[in-house]
């Protein structure tokens, strides 16, 4: 799951109300 937020913590809150958590969250840099 790719997904957009503004802290780790902002989606594995999101993740946890969907009713699938997270097990692992990475930061990705993109530059364009």
């Amino acid at each position: 799951c790719l997904s957009e937020a503004p802290s780790a913590e902002a989606v594995q809150r999101v993740h946890e109300r969907a009713g699938h958590k997270a097990d692992e969250i990475h930061a990705v840099t993109l530059m364009v």
